[in-house]
């Protein structure tokens, strides 16, 4: 067995690639004119659709990884 420590409290990008690990798919941060990182439009919305209809695992999830 291996064990790899990805991440603790992690960040709404967490969130979003805990919520999308069951179709393989993964999210990355977009940078903005000032060269922060943002999420991109469809992961807060996606991030609103679990919030507002009880699907709270991904947010869990994020606890520890």
């Amino acid at each position: 067995m291996k064990v790899e420590y990805i991440d603790h409290m992690g960040s709404d990008l967490s969130v979003v690639n805990a919520a999308r690990v069951s179709f393989d798919k993964e999210s990355y941060w977009d940078e903005d004119e000032f060269f922060d990182y943002v999420l991109k439009p469809s992961d807060a919305k996606l991030i609103s659709y679990l919030a507002s209809h009880g699907h709270w695992s991904p947010f869990a999830h994020t606890s520890i990884s």
